[in-house]
């Protein structure tokens, strides 16, 4: 791991609760606890887990996972089906919500004919962090990790266990865990089941490396793929130019890469991508098996933008010009905004209750900032406060009817609560607020979800 610039913080700060915590006077006695000695390679390991910041939920970063769905599974069921045989590498796979959530994808895109039962499907996921593997093994989350996550594929995939949520037998036992550091040399190798990839998630794990490191691990990475074998990676990765030695392919809203096709037998993307969207039903649409799909309609140029109560949203993160207007100068809107940013991230890094201060902090200072108030109510869902949260998500949509997210979770919420008629009129409320928007349009807060994204979802859910 490299750390300069301002992510050297980062690394003094593990220091300092590391030599806290072993009860450790100077950085060197920790050299020596992490190098030397019974136990040192269990310390390091942990020490090394601990800069890393495992920030994931199911189905994070929807355009690339519409491109899965949409493009490149489909395209290696096509390729593969011969030998009914796929084989997938989640890389950095922190608590498997990644992992499962391909393995989920894979059960919906199967058609009836050909269960996932029915192939030689290996999802190898992997991570330096023993404590994570240990808990993505165990198949249990709450709701924080279903930010972005259809209802209707965690109402089939999930069963819920008090404040918890269970993954069902079948797809945990689709995926496959195990230790393995980038640094070593351990792969490609049969003997770490990283040879022949058809499919490669590697996602925000550069940014731990310098760049002599990241050359030498894409370089391994490209060697494990097979011929046509794809790699995706994060959008905050380093220069395109680690990637030359692969084709590059560019979806709706991400950009992947795609190991060159060396056999005789190749089989041209571009054939491949204009038949497969009968397949089987997009993700958002509905997670139930269908044996038949239509395309919708791309939106024409002259389709409305996205309303303007909307657009303050996608542009600055504010409520509503009204509640702008009264906050004071200590309050403007870039410092509301960097505010919700750090509790948004100390809750993403499961620090929840200090999350839970600073969000607090924010909406005494700033009542009619709605962004806080769903911020908040996610928090206190995931602390297993359900009243409280939702009243703050229900504070939400009143300060701003037009914040979408917060329609999106109160629906949820009533659904889990088993109150369907008042899920059924935040869902309609959705609809109503983005009627008439580009379907490729940002939804604000929703870390990647578009308009069309959210209507599907909405759509499969008033369906169900």
């Amino acid at each position: 791991m490299e750390f300069s610039g301002p992510r050297r913080a980062d690394l003094e700060r593990v220091i300092e609760r590391t030599l806290s915590e072993l009860r450790l006077s100077t950085p060197d006695l920790l050299y020596e606890r992490l190098t030397d000695g019974p136990g040192a390679q269990a310390a390091l390991e942990a020490f090394i887990a601990s800069l890393t910041v495992p920030e994931t939920y199911f189905f994070r970063n929807r355009p690339q996972f519409e491109a899965l769905e949409q493009r490149i599974l489909p395209e290696l069921i096509a390729r593969r089906r011969d030998l009914r045989r796929l084989r997938i590498w989640s890389v950095g796979c922190a608590s498997g919500e990644e992992p499962y959530s391909l393995a989920m994808l894979l059960h919906c895109l199967l058609p009836p004919s050909e269960a996932v039962a029915d192939w030689d499907v290996t999802i190898l996921a992997t991570d330096l962090n023993r404590s994570l593997l240990e808990k993505a093994q165990r198949g249990l989350y709450t709701a924080w990790s279903f930010r972005d996550t259809p209802p209707d594929v965690q109402e089939q995939f999930f069963t819920r266990r008090g404040g918890q949520f269970e993954l069902a037998p079948q797809v945990r036992s689709q995926v496959t865990f195990a230790y393995l550091n980038l640094a070593d040399d351990t792969y490609p190798s049969a003997l770490t089941n990283t040879l022949d990839m058809d499919l490669i998630l590697f996602r925000n794990v550069l940014i731990y490396f310098g760049d002599e490191m990241a050359r030498r691990v894409i370089d391994r990475l490209y060697d494990a793929l097979a011929d046509g074998g794809w790699l995706l990676v994060g959008h905050a990765e380093p220069s395109i130019s680690l990637f030359s030695r692969f084709t590059t392919h560019s979806f709706p809203n991400t950009i992947v890469y795609q190991k060159q096709v060396s056999y005789q037998k190749s089989v041209e993307t571009s054939e491949v991508f204009t038949d497969f969207g009968s397949l089987a039903p997009p993700l958002a649409h509905t997670a139930r098996r269908a044996s038949s799909h239509k395309r919708e309609p791309a939106a024409t140029p002259r389709a409305p933008r996205i309303p303007e109560r909307l657009h303050r949203h996608v542009r600055h993160g504010t409520s509503s010009p009204t509640a702008q207007d009264a906050e004071s100068p200590a309050t403007a809107e870039g410092d509301l905004m960097s505010q919700y940013q750090a509790a948004k991230r100390l809750a993403d890094q499961s620090q929840l209750e200090p999350a839970q201060r600073s969000v607090m902090a924010l909406v005494q200072k700033a009542p009619l900032f709605a962004p806080a108030y769903y911020l908040q109510g996610l928090i206190l869902q995931e602390l297993g406060d359900a009243e409280g949260a939702l009243a703050a998500l229900r504070r939400c949509v009143y300060v701003d009817a037009g914040f979408v997210m917060g329609h999106l979770a109160l629906a949820n919420l009533y659904t889990f609560a088993g109150q369907a008629e008042r899920a059924r009129r935040h869902r309609e409320n959705i609809a109503r607020l983005l009627a008439g928007a580009p379907a490729g349009d940002p939804i604000p807060e929703g870390d990647g979800m578009t308009v069309g994204d959210l209507l599907r979802t909405v759509g499969a859910a008033q369906g169900a």
